[in-house]
């Protein structure tokens, strides 16, 4: 977790599973794909009710090389919402180890 790939809001290893939340997740958003690389991950949840539903797509932990798509390289140790991809209504996402 050094990267802060967890989510927890530190970069302190975990043995047992840990929830992971952010303010958006705490309004109700329901996460429905998660992806994990080497050192960042993310997140598609759905935010609120209307149809068609709006899916936003959530990034954390390591941001070298733009792997996080949130507009700078620096580390997120919790969800945080790619805003270039806010207009778009992501289904899927996929992390690798880059």
């Amino acid at each position: 977790n050094k990267g802060g790939q967890l989510g927890t809001g530190d970069i302190v290893n975990r043995l047992t599973p840990s929830v992971v939340t952010c303010s958006a997740w705490r309004r109700g958003a329901q996460v429905t794909e998660v992806s994990c690389g080497m050192h960042h991950t993310l997140a598609v949840a759905v935010v609120g009710n209307t149809h068609p539903l709006k899916r936003r797509v959530y990034a954390w932990g390591w941001g070298e090389h733009g792997r996080l798509g949130v507009g700078h390289e620096e580390m997120l140790l919790s969800p945080t919402e790619v805003a270039l991809l806010s207009h778009r209504n992501v289904c899927e996402v996929r992390a690798g180890e880059q």
